[in-house]
């Protein structure tokens, strides 16, 4: 093996290296300069992650500026979507905008979808077959057609707010919806289509929204409900189980019965 010989000055270099690509002013033992090159090469990467980070999301989004985003996060593999610009400008199309996408979790930090209302039909199957999906937080959906929104999102427990808006259709919008929990409805529903039979667990507020928002002034309408949510929603407090027979059952669907409430 040959005799590698050194000196102060070669490790005086070291140093002075590792701080410069550091951007430190670390002094270094000869023992601890390995950790500052490890260092050194992790902030390369950091920096390298950052770099393409901006990248792709300065050309995706058209740094901030890209307002159509139809189809823009289909198929998307990852657990989250945490755009480098808040999605909040959409003045042009969101149809479609996550289908398929396995995605957990909507985050109102990321997105604000309150812009997608300028053209008829534009969250059509908005989330259609995401069926990783647990939580819609309040994103801003409009007040629109919702036909397909949700359609097959078998694992979506919550939907922080549903606004609606009289003359807007809910056509197969909660299709396969079997895991729903947690919903608010607001606004006002005059529309047949409203079928929410496969959430079999969705609770009493949720239930209790629903039948808010029926129009009072309209007639010939109906909607459909789980039965065994509003079973197990309007059983009595003493434990009793008399259910969709319930005095409180009854005297809620009493206020809109211009409408026909069936239970499946």
């Amino acid at each position: 093996m040959a005799t590698v010989i050194t000196s102060d000055k070669h490790y005086s270099d070291i140093a002075a290296k590792i701080r410069e690509r550091a951007e430190t002013d670390t002094v270094y033992k000869p023992s601890e300069m390995a950790t500052g090159v490890d260092s050194v090469y992790g902030k390369g990467i950091e920096t390298g992650a950052q770099t393409e980070y901006d990248r792709f999301w300065n050309e995706f989004q058209d740094y901030g500026e890209r307002t159509d985003y139809t189809f823009a996060f289909r198929h998307w593999s990852a657990d989250y979507i945490r755009p480098k610009y808040k999605v909040e400008n959409i003045s042009l199309q969101a149809q479609q905008m996550f289908q398929f996408a396995k995605i957990k979790k909507l985050e109102a930090e990321h997105f604000d979808l309150a812009g997608a209302d300028k053209l008829s039909g534009t969250v059509y199957g908005m989330f259609n077959a995401c069926k990783q999906l647990e939580e819609i937080e309040d994103v801003g959906i409009p007040a629109t057609n919702y036909s397909a929104t949700w359609y097959n999102c078998t694992a979506l427990r919550k939907i922080a707010i549903i606004r609606c808006v009289a003359g807007k259709a809910f056509n197969a919008a909660f299709q396969n919806c079997e895991a729903l929990e947690d919903v608010t409805f607001t606004g006002e529903m005059s529309m047949n289509g409203l079928d929410l039979r496969y959430s079999t667990k969705l609770n009493r507020a949720s239930i209790e929204s629903v039948i808010n928002v029926l129009s009072s002034s309209t007639s010939g309408r109906s909607v459909t409900l789980s039965e065994a949510a509003v079973n197990t929603a309007f059983e009595t407090s003493a434990g009793a189980t008399d259910e969709s027979t319930s005095p409180e059952w009854a005297a809620l669907i009493a206020t809109k019965s211009n409408w026909t409430i069936s239970l499946i």
